[in-house]
């Protein structure tokens, strides 16, 4: 989980304060709104701040790893049916394998602690 929230965090940072610049990266245009884009930049830094939760107190917080597999998961079908059925660039399959990977990863983790009794 601590990792998922680095990723949030590290693309949430970079959009809401280096737009441009990861735009550049991932090879993306940038919206004519900016304002928008880097409110999506705040989210994914309070989306990341969440998912930490479960690393500070993984008994207490348990439940927001099935919210982060569901989100990634979600995360995923919207990507790919960006790409897929609307034209999108080829980034947005990447960002969606992306998403579909923290969701598998976050369900094996969660399940194997979850048999070996360390739900960390």
């Amino acid at each position: 989980m601590l990792l998922g929230a680095a990723y949030d965090w590290f693309f949430g940072f970079f959009i809401l304060l280096l737009p441009g610049v990861l735009a550049m990266i991932i090879s993306l245009d940038m919206p004519a709104e900016q304002v928008y884009l880097r409110l999506d930049g705040l989210f994914l830094v309070i989306i990341g701040f969440f998912y930490s939760l479960y690393w500070v107190d993984c008994s207490r917080f348990r439940e927001i790893v099935f919210i982060a597999i569901a989100a990634r998961f979600f995360g995923f079908l919207f990507f790919f049916s960006a790409w897929a059925f609307f034209a999108q660039p080829f980034t947005f399959l990447l960002l969606g394998i992306g998403d579909g990977f923290w969701a598998v990863l976050h369900f094996v983790l969660f399940k194997s602690a979850s048999k070996i009794g360390s739900i960390r």
